[in-house]
Parts: structure tokens; C-alpha cells; sequence
């Protein structure tokens, strides 16, 4: 019912903390924290200006150090797979993933869960 609605060029306002169904359903979305609207804005605009993941499944492992270039916001592995959180310029990053031993790479844009869960990071980091 609400994709009939959107389809025929009505605006439908829809609270849920199902992202996925939210990300599925709307092309604007709004982030209220503390009971203020911190953001709204196109999905596609909010992922252009967050990280995007690469994931990475290497052939052997790797000292995780060797990815701690610009470009790389944070490093999560687990035995021979990594995970990067990519930001800003590429350049540097590209070269290292050139020089490994990859197996598979894939690079996606972040979830609206996970820009979701960084805006309230964001607020974390603030405190005192």
C-alpha cells in the first residue's frame, strides 16, 4: 500500500526501526536523535557522503597494518577476510589491494542501518 502511494506521487511519512523496509520504501529519509531531526535527506545523497566497505578475502594472511593508509577509516579481520572502511581518496588504498594476495574483493556502499548507527556514534563520541 505505501509503494501504491509513493508510486502515484504522494508523500508518505513512515517511522520504523525496520531500516531495511525503510530503505526498500523511501527514497528521503530523516534521522531524529534526542528528539531532534539531525538530517534529512535523499538515501543515495547520505550514502555519497559516508564510508563504503570493502571486503576483502585474502589468499593467505596479511599483517592488517599494511591497509593503514588515507583512505582507510577502520580495519576489522578475521583470519584471511578483512574489512575496510573506506572514506575520502582511494589512491593509496588501491595500490595496497593491488600488491595483496586477494582472493575476492567487493566493495559496497554502507546500509542505511549502518549510516543510521553512525549518526548516533557520531553523538557518542561528543560526550564528555
Amino acid at each position: 500500500m505505501i509503494q501504491e502511494e509513493r508510486e502515484q506521487g504522494r508523500t508518505v511519512f513512515l517511522s520504523s526501526h525496520l531500516l531495511n523496509e525503510v530503505e526498500r520504501t523511501c527514497v528521503r529519509v530523516g534521522v531524529i536523535r534526542e528528539g531532534r531531526l539531525v538530517v534529512i535527506e535523499a538515501i543515495q545523497e547520505l550514502r555519497k557522503k559516508r564510508v563504503k566497505w570493502a571486503e576483502v578475502e585474502l589468499t593467505r594472511e596479511v599483517d592488517p597494518d599494511t591497509f593503514r593508509v588515507p583512505g582507510v577509516r577502520s580495519i576489522q579481520q578475521e583470519g584471511k577476510k578483512l574489512r575496510l572502511a573506506l572514506e575520502g581518496h582511494y589512491q593509496e588504498v588501491l595500490q595496497v589491494l593491488a600488491r595483496s594476495p586477494i582472493g575476492d574483493l567487493t566493495i559496497r556502499d554502507a546500509s542505511l542501518e549502518e549510516i543510521f548507527l553512525e549518526y548516533y556514534a557520531e553523538d557518542k563520541d561528543r560526550q564528555p
